[in-house]
């Protein structure tokens, strides 16, 4: 899954739980590459995994600033969820760091994933305003390192929409309190549509990257029910049952496919529940192939519901190419 664009209020970053918890006293850290302070749940034993998120404040934040802060901008809904909170600070007289400090930062990343148990062994990535421009170019720099990346109140200045792709598979939340960004306003629908074709996208490399490693569990759990795949004989309109009866052989012997995308486009509905491609693949047998196809949006994730693969032949061929096949058919 890919990205997930939320147009609601800000400061709902963390959600709500049941169970409510108090501050305990905010610590720095001397060995670390940067100064931070950091918010854990009441009780929360070291060694104990549990999310953490890293959030970058609005430049410029000093130690006073972030320190009094706290409560207002995270506290509350990090120790509900028992999410341990960490905001990067500096002495009053330095600046906070930012983007033209990535290298300190990611010691700092570093340093954390060290020192606390952190699950699954990625953090949580937040920014306001100036630091959701620097927690952008931290993800896109090294997306693997997060569990996912949220900004607030919008996408920061000078982050074009086309960047986001290259945070390859990390969900990304949005979120913002202008008037102007309501969920019907134009720029939200822009925000809405281009994360979820990238989700698309990202499904689509899966679903690839399964075909060439023979994983047949993961490559038919990109189907829709009810799905169709078209292959590139005229008899090969299959049901997803006479699909599979088809594909598993092969997988189960460790035998895939391996088509590389070198273009590929998606469009999502106005509506947000279908989306379609098309998408230029070589293949080492079949050179280059077409493949296009539509999916639905699902409970959990977006599902194929159409493949359609083809082999584009060029107009001066294709005249010769039909003789053959006439031929073949007698």
């Amino acid at each position: 899954m890919h990205a997930l664009i939320l147009v609601l209020p800000a400061l709902l970053l963390l959600g709500v739980a049941e169970t409510p918890a108090t501050q305990e006293p905010s610590i720095t850290d001397s060995n670390a590459p940067l100064q931070f302070e950091v918010v854990r749940p009441e009780g929360m034993a070291a060694g104990v995994t549990g999310p953490v998120l890293v959030a970058l404040p609005p430049a410029v934040e000093h130690r006073s600033t972030v320190e009094a802060g706290l409560p207002l901008d995270w506290l509350e809904e990090a120790l509900r969820l028992r999410w341990t909170v960490i905001i990067p600070t500096t002495p009053a007289a330095e600046r906070t760091p930012d983007g033209s400090n990535l290298p300190a930062l990611i010691e700092l990343l570093d340093h954390v994933v060290e020192r606390f148990s952190v699950e699954g062994g990625r953090v949580h990535l937040a920014g306001i305003a100036d630091g959701g421009s620097t927690a952008s170019k931290l993800a896109l720099a090294q997306p693997d390192r997060f569990a996912s990346l949220t900004l607030l109140p919008t996408l920061p200045p000078g982050l074009d929409l086309g960047d986001i792709g290259g945070v390859g598979g990390l969900p990304i939340a949005v979120f913002t309190e202008d008037e102007g960004q309501t969920p019907g306003s134009p720029t939200a629908r822009t925000l809405f549509h281009t994360l979820e074709s990238l989700r698309v996208a990202d499904a689509l490399r899966d679903f690839h990257d399964a075909a060439s490693k023979a994983d047949g569990e993961r490559y038919f759990a990109h189907f829709a029910e009810g799905a169709i795949y078209m292959g590139t004989d005229a008899t090969e309109r299959w049901t997803l049952a006479e699909f599979r009866s088809f594909a598993e052989p092969y997988f189960s012997k460790g035998r895939g496919w391996t088509y590389v995308a070198s273009e590929r486009h998606v469009y999502v509905s106005e509506d947000g529940q279908t989306a379609w491609f098309d998408e230029l693949l070589d293949n080492s047998s079949y050179g280059v192939t077409r493949g296009t196809g539509v999916f639905v949006r699902g409970a959990d994730r977006w599902r194929m519901a159409q493949y359609h693969l083809t082999i584009p032949v060029p107009n001066d061929l294709a005249k010769t190419l039909v003789e053959l096949i006439r031929e073949q058919e007698k």
